[in-house]
């Protein structure tokens, strides 16, 4: 794995997260509506289900908010161990450069602002800090 590879780990994640908080919100607004009833279909005689239509989004739901709970908590993990490798450059500015661009997830334009300087000298200072960081 790269030092880049590494630092975008954080990056993934969330976007991760971020996927499957909509998927919840859907299995949400699904649990919430009620199914009339199908008179146009064929009818079968046979064992009919007992269970509320709605109960399946529920527990779908539940099973989704659970795998987002442990992802965050995986997420504080990998911030605070990715934080420790970053603090042992010596540069601040590299130091700066990567949290706002690998932990904050901010663009070239936004660090450079902050930093009041031009993009072009964010990006090189992005390049000697992923040469000298040491995972």
């Amino acid at each position: 794995m790269t030092n880049k590879e590494y630092l975008s780990q954080v990056y993934h994640l969330e976007l991760k997260i971020k996927q499957l908080q909509l998927r919840s919100e859907e299995f949400e607004r699904l649990s919430n509506t009620v199914p009339g009833s199908n008179y146009d279909g064929i009818r079968v005689d046979g064992t009919h289900n007992q269970e509320a239509p709605y109960v399946k989004w529920i527990v779908k739901k539940s099973e989704v908010d659970n795998k987002i709970a442990t992802l965050q908590k995986e997420l504080e993990r990998l911030k605070v161990e990715i934080l420790e490798v970053i603090e042992n450059l010596e540069n601040e500015d590299h130091k700066n450069v990567l949290i706002m661009r690998y932990l904050d997830i901010q663009t070239w334009e936004k660090i450079a602002e902050k930093l009041y300087c031009s993009t072009s000298t964010v990006k090189r200072w992005h390049g000697q800090a992923l040469f000298n960081i040491k995972i």
